[in-house]
């Protein structure tokens, strides 16, 4: 029911009271990302709380690091749980793999997203409309509303010429032309 309580390993209601994640509610073993008040925190092995629910996102472990977006900063996590400010302020962040993340920020434009490593380092701008790893190194992006691809460079494979896309499949990328059919790109070349 809705006043169901986490317990840690002693069986000890967690406080403030927390519920798993939705995408690690099958997850064993921590750490395990939870949620109270719409914020992402973080459960140890033993189910005590070890990060508290600050932030509006937070991803697993990779790599050994985390990456949290919290309302004025963002921070990478440790598996020791020690706290390192993010050189950019991300809004969000789509993917993170322990070295790299696509995020977005808010400039005057309004919301743009863009490819940063964990030292700070820029590697697709924050500004595009859209930003979404398609594997074999390269990005689908969007700039006044048209879709292309980039390397993680920000070198162009493909100009922003097309009206949408589909998942990557097996390292083809489909984009979408005007006349509606879908072109096919290798990622791989």
């Amino acid at each position: 029911g809705d006043d169901a309580r986490l317990l840690n390993s002693r069986f000890e209601p967690i406080d403030p009271p927390v519920r798993p994640a939705e995408a690690d509610q099958f997850k064993t073993g921590g750490p395990l990302r939870v949620v109270a008040n719409g914020h992402f925190g973080m459960v140890d092995g033993d189910g005590d709380l070890v990060v508290e629910p600050v932030f509006r996102s937070l991803s697993n472990f990779q790599e050994g690091l985390a990456i949290g977006v919290a309302d004025d900063k963002t921070v990478l996590i440790t598996e020791e749980f020690e706290f390192t400010e993010f050189p950019v302020k991300l809004s969000s962040f789509l993917t993170f793999d322990g070295q790299k993340v696509v995020g977005s920020v808010f400039t005057e434009k309004g919301e743009k997203w863009g490819l940063a490593t964990i030292d700070g380092d820029i590697l697709i701008p924050f500004d595009y409309e859209f930003v979404r790893p398609a594997g074999n190194g390269v990005y689908i992006v969007r700039k006044e509303a048209l879709f292309g691809i980039v390397d993680e460079n920000n070198n162009v494979v493909i100009p922003p010429a097309y009206r949408g896309y589909a998942d990557p499949v097996m390292g083809l990328v489909p984009l979408r032309s005007d006349d509606g059919n879908y072109r096919m790109f290798d990622s791989e070349k």
